[in-house]
């Protein structure tokens, strides 16, 4: 499908080019949609560039930025559309499935994201193997700071997920245990982020 692009002067061309890369690599709109989405983006950008002028001058304690929500109106949903009559339990308890592990404890170390992505991860897995495999959090502290995560220092789960996703896979518990500290091995000196031990 096309993409007919409209100029506006009153956006930048630093703007457009985020405008113009977020086009291509996300979505493919028709022309009519295409137009409709690149008014509420720049109806949204201004709206963020007038709140940032404010908070410049003291008026707010926080700015805003632009993302890939930028072309989205609150009335923007997703629609889950279900069978006529789902067989839906009124409750599910996973822990008497045997599909959560045990509880663990992140210490002081600030990784709560490590362990809501193994706890993701293991869950997951549980459903497709019926196997339950308790995951390495260490593994992603150590090794997914190329991600974007900070160790002790706080992350995310979609960046453990990218991780996990490029690594091929992530460490059991059992082979890479949690240590509650960032230690930062080179991947050619340490197995923990190179010779990967799969579960």
């Amino acid at each position: 499908h096309p993409l007919y692009l409209v100029l506006s002067s009153g956006v930048s061309s630093t703007c457009l080019g985020r405008w113009d890369l977020e086009v291509f690599l996300v979505w493919a709109f028709q022309q009519d949609e295409e137009s409709f989405r690149r008014a509420v983006w720049e109806k949204n950008l201004q709206m963020i560039q007038d709140h940032n002028s404010q908070a410049d001058l003291g008026k707010y304690a926080y700015w805003l930025g632009m993302n890939h929500f930028g072309d989205l109106v609150s009335l923007d949903q997703v629609t889950f559309k279900s069978s006529k009559n789902p067989q839906i339990p009124t409750e599910v308890d996973w822990r008497a499935k045997g599909a959560v592990t045990e509880v663990k404890d992140q210490g002081d170390c600030g990784s709560c994201w490590s362990f809501s992505a193994t706890g993701a991860l293991e869950g997951m897995h549980f459903k497709k193997t019926g196997k339950l495999v308790s995951l390495s959090e260490q593994n992603l502290i150590d090794c997914s700071e190329g991600q974007g995560n900070h160790g002790c220092n706080g992350g995310l789960m979609s960046q453990a997920f990218e991780y996990v996703q490029n690594a091929g896979g992530i460490n059991s518990e059992e082979k890479y245990p949690y240590d509650g500290q960032v230690i930062h091995y080179p991947p050619h000196h340490h197995p923990g982020c190179s010779s990967l031990h799969f579960f």
